[in-house]
């Protein structure tokens, strides 16, 4: 009994590990944009369990220590321990986040392929462009991406609200009616990836599926 127990948190954190890779995690990155989005991710966790821990201990030893903890209830480590700490934490994660974005938005993205994707219910337009951007090509709920060349993704909705996420190549972007949003990526390693509508948008919402081949 006393072996189960113990051996059930390996087993949880097994389950957890079992989501960061597959056909569409952002754990998984396949191009720059992505990798820098895990990259971000890794250290927002890796603070966020220091903090846990640091917590928790700190927790257990108010608990259980009998003696010698009133410097728990000082006015110098409560400022200290709950303002000054996660006001400098904050921030510097704050600023580590911008500055990794900005880095990311300054890749050079000279001569893109342009392709257009137009969310419809429940299925994805796509048309490939030309320089003058007239459509050479037009097919559905499939890029074709050739690797290390830069992408640029015009998104549009025909009907209602839907959200582009493509997850080993690049973040969420949300496709408006009216108005056409621009997503930059960048395919780096060849494979099939999957993405996925991330706004409800009706019934069959959760089969609105895309695969970029690489």
């Amino acid at each position: 009994m006393w072996h189960s127990v113990r051996a059930a948190p390996a087993l949880s954190v097994c389950c957890a590990l079992a989501g960061c890779s597959g056909v569409q995690s952002a754990f998984d990155p396949r191009g720059p944009h992505a990798e820098q989005t895990a990259t971000i991710g890794w250290v927002l966790i890796a603070g966020a369990t220091v903090i846990f821990v640091a917590v928790m201990a700190l927790a257990a030893y108010a608990i259980a220590a009998r003696t010698g903890k009133g410097w728990l209830a000082r006015r110098e480590f409560i400022i200290g321990a709950g303002v000054v700490f996660p006001l400098v934490t904050l921030s510097a994660l704050l600023v580590y986040t911008f500055m990794a974005t900005a880095a990311m938005a300054g890749r050079d993205h000279s001569n893109p392929l342009r392709i257009e994707v137009t969310g419809e219910q429940w299925w994805w337009r796509v048309h490939y462009l030309d320089a003058d951007d007239r459509v050479e090509f037009a097919t559905a709920n499939e890029i074709h991406l050739p690797v290390g060349r830069p992408i640029e993704l015009r998104l549009r909705s025909a009907d209602v609200l839907h959200s582009f996420w493509l997850p080993q190549l690049a973040g969420k972007l949300d496709m408006i009616p009216g108005r056409v949003n621009v997503l930059r990526l960048q395919a780096d390693q060849a494979g099939v990836m999957r993405g996925q509508c991330a706004e409800y948008c009706g019934g069959p919402h959760a089969l609105m599926a895309l695969y970029a081949v690489a």
